[in-house]
C-alpha cells in the first residue's frame, strides 16, 4: 500500500527526534568551542594592542 511506505509512523517520528537532539547538542558544542576560541583571541589581540600602544606612545618626543 502506498499510503503506509509513505506515512511516518509515532516511531519513526521518535527515532528522528532522537536524532535531531543528538545533532543540535553536536551543534550547540561546536559552538561553545568556537565561542572559547574567539575569546582567547579576542583577549590576546586585546594585549598586543595595549602592548603596541604602549611602545608608540614611549617613541613619541617628550616635552621640550
Amino acid at each position: 500500500d502506498h499510503a503506509s511506505e509513505t506515512l511516518a509512523t509515532k516511531a519513526d517520528l521518535r527515532e528522528l527526534e532522537l536524532r535531531l537532539e543528538a545533532r543540535f547538542a553536536q551543534l550547540e558544542q561546536k559552538i561553545a568551542d568556537a565561542q572559547t576560541g574567539l575569546i582567547k583571541w579576542f583577549t590576546g589581540i586585546m594585549i598586543a594592542q595595549a602592548a603596541a600602544i604602549v611602545a608608540l606612545i614611549k617613541l613619541l618626543p617628550g616635552p621640550s
